[in-house]
């Protein structure tokens, strides 16, 4: 181990090793010094930017000409976006709007339940008609495939000769579990 005597045998030969521990205690202050001013500008210094512009003012140069001096332009307060809630929808399938048709059509119409509110019925009307005994009439489904004709397992044709040639319009109304309802409607030409 080092004993006193050694360490002044060594400072007998090398004269200067003494003056390395005051240059590394010297730059260990200045770190110190360093990190407390960092930390005080951080804390505070829109205070300091504050006292150095009233200092430059109070010099003459009336408001201060430095960008830093000059007064932030107002924020704007920020977009508030209306999020359009999804809603539970009933989409027209099979017929187009202004579509002229002949013979045998397919209508569905197609649940987009998105909010979970459950199907009841869907009613299907033909120029307002909802008459299951009518053949031109619409219906009232109770399981999907919501058709105009046809079996639950799909749609089958709706035979057109039973309007007359001109302008109809298949209109479906999907009524939810939680007593709302959503529509969709089609109009189309018929020409047999």
């Amino acid at each position: 181990m080092f004993t006193a005597d050694w360490l002044t045998a060594l400072k007998r030969k090398w004269p200067f090793a003494d003056r390395g521990q005051g240059l590394v205690e010297y730059a260990l202050i200045l770190v110190l010094v360093a990190i407390v001013v960092i930390l005080v500008v951080g804390l505070l210094g829109d205070e300091i930017k504050g006292v150095f512009c009233n200092v430059v003012a109070e010099l003459g140069d009336n408001p201060p000409d430095i960008a830093a001096c000059q007064p932030a332009p107002p924020e704007a307060p920020p977009e508030e976006e209306e999020e359009e809630e999804e809603r539970s929808e009933v989409i027209c399938m099979g017929v187009s709007n202004g579509q002229t048709v002949s013979g045998s059509i397919v209508f569905e119409a197609v649940i987009n339940d998105v909010q979970g509110l459950g199907t009841n019925y869907v009613d299907i009307f033909v120029d307002g008609l909802r008459d299951p005994f009518n053949p031109a009439g619409g219906r009232r489904e109770w399981v999907y495939h919501y058709c105009l004709r046809g079996p639950d397992s799909g749609c089958t044709g709706f035979d057109t000769h039973a309007l007359s040639n001109g302008s109809h319009t298949i209109r479906a109304v999907a009524y939810w579990g939680d007593g709302t309802t959503a529509e969709c409607s089609v109009t189309f030409n018929v020409d047999n």
